[in-house]
């Protein structure tokens, strides 16, 4: 938009964001000669200085960005004299909405919010990530722990095979004297099933580890169920 500044008696001329190419209108009240006025003019803000001397009577201005200028202007009248003081209008361009004081909040809001937000993810991804890491740590724990049990219980399956092993080498040599009399061969050979029994058992939780890695597989076979309860039998009949 053009605005045209034709006479005024306001200090101060207002113009919209849109309306920043206008002309200003001015005169001199010297009626004598009149062709030979002159004039210079300034729009402080925006020009550098005084303009040079001329006879025109208005000036054109486009493209003011936003802002408070004060436009002035003297004359010389046709004997050559100066008036300094001149005259001055005050032109205030508004700046658009999105340019002003409070837009420029409203952005600032925005930015420290989305701010705030990546912080908050941010802190949420790494306290998920701790949290993982923690977890994997209890699982490692745990792992560790349970490794360390199976270990244990090993070597202690070890430990107690050895004396089973040397209790049984003794019994086989008395089982095998053929002067040992139908009274005591019974309860050695008893307790030799016993032992035998205990051993196997203890084999079984050597096999334990195998059984956790799942390299154990199930060997199925028949039995005489009846055979089997007799022997449980008679292993409890002294005790009974």
């Amino acid at each position: 938009d053009t605005v045209t500044w034709i006479q005024t008696e306001a200090e101060e001329l207002r113009l919209r964001h849109d309306q920043t190419s206008f002309t200003i209108r001015y005169t001199a009240l010297n009626y004598v000669y009149a062709q030979n006025n002159a004039f210079s003019y300034m729009l402080e803000g925006f020009d550098n200085g005084w303009s040079r001397v001329t006879s025109e009577r208005s000036v054109n201005y486009t493209n003011i960005p936003p802002g408070n200028y004060t436009f002035r202007v003297r004359a010389r009248n046709n004997d050559g004299v100066w008036n300094e003081t001149g005259d001055s209008l005050r032109i205030v361009v508004t700046p658009p909405v999105w340019k002003t004081w409070y837009a420029y909040l409203f952005y600032l809001v925005v930015v420290v919010a989305l701010i705030s937000l990546f912080v908050r993810y941010r802190m949420r991804e790494e306290r998920l990530k701790l949290d993982l890491k923690m977890k994997q740590m209890e699982k490692n724990n745990a792992e560790q722990s349970h490794r360390l049990g199976v270990q244990m219980f090993t070597n202690f399956s070890h430990e107690l095979r050895t004396p089973l092993t040397l209790i049984l080498a003794p019994l086989s040599e008395l089982l095998n004297r053929t002067d040992l009399s139908p009274g005591f061969r019974k309860p050695l050979e008893l307790i030799n099933k016993n032992s035998q029994r205990l051993l196997w058992l203890v084999n079984r939780l050597m096999d334990f580890r195998k059984l956790e890695a799942g390299k154990m597989n199930l060997r199925c076979a028949c039995y005489d169920l009846d055979e089997f309860v007799g022997e449980v039998l008679e292993s409890f009949h002294p005790l009974a």
